[in-house]
């Protein structure tokens, strides 16, 4: 048998006291009081379980039509012709007099729409978003003493009052 080098003996010797440290700091938290929740004092404090009325939002999308409504016109006809000549040189205006362009025809055309229209209905898709707040129950476990314990048991006769049992 080859006997372990010193590195190795160092290893093991860490190895072990940090598992004496963790047992001692276990038994430690394990050995500590408890307070009960309501009042604070340490005696005779067990564990219950107490019925919780909360607050709770929920968030719910609705999704709806809006509707708008517009004409369309069938073809149009055409209507009367214009010209106009644009750019052309003129001796009053003196902000154009420095700029040197050439006379242009500007023509267009107005076109009448005819009686026969059409009425048609748009729908655009909409959300909308609900938050609404509700009412909640959850239990929650608490450290109480056997005084608040009492108190909180003559307070289940009440309808809205918070519930207790006691977890063995």
């Amino acid at each position: 048998m080859k006997i372990p080098s010193r590195p190795l003996l160092s290893a093991m010797s860490v190895s072990c006291a940090c598992v004496c440290l963790s047992l001692f700091v276990s038994t430690n938290a394990i050995a500590q009081e408890r307070y009960c929740a309501h009042c604070g004092c340490h005696e005779r404090v067990t564990k219950i379980c107490r019925f919780v009325r909360e607050e709770k939002k929920i968030t719910a999308t609705c999704w709806g039509v809006e509707e708008e409504s517009f004409c369309v016109n069938g073809p149009s006809c055409e209507g009367c012709k214009h010209c106009e000549t644009i750019c052309k040189k003129d001796k009053s205006d003196k902000v154009d007099a420095k700029v040197c362009s050439v006379p242009k025809a500007l023509t267009w055309t107005n076109w009448m729409p005819r009686a026969n229209t059409s009425i048609f209905t748009k729908k655009k898709l909409m959300k909308k978003t609900v938050t609404k707040t509700v009412p909640s129950f959850r239990w929650v476990v608490e450290d109480l003493c056997d005084h608040c314990r009492a108190e909180t048991k003559s307070n289940n006769d009440k309808p809205d009052s918070n519930t207790a049992q006691a977890v063995r």
